[in-house]
């Protein structure tokens, strides 16, 4: 896995609330592709905060 995705990851797992700022964050932290699969999959609400898939 992309170890900036996982570090994304890890970083929105931690918070409570998922809004711009974290959306900010992985925008800056990620690359163009890297970013665009993330934001589909949080459209789509497939991102779940669930330790098992962590």
């Amino acid at each position: 896995m992309n170890q900036k995705l996982w570090e994304v990851i890890k970083q929105i797992s931690e918070q409570k609330n998922f809004g711009a700022s974290e959306m900010a964050l992985a925008y800056e932290t990620l690359d163009t592709n890297t970013f665009s699969v993330l934001q589909e999959q949080l459209k789509d609400g497939l991102f779940m905060r669930n330790e098992q898939w962590i």
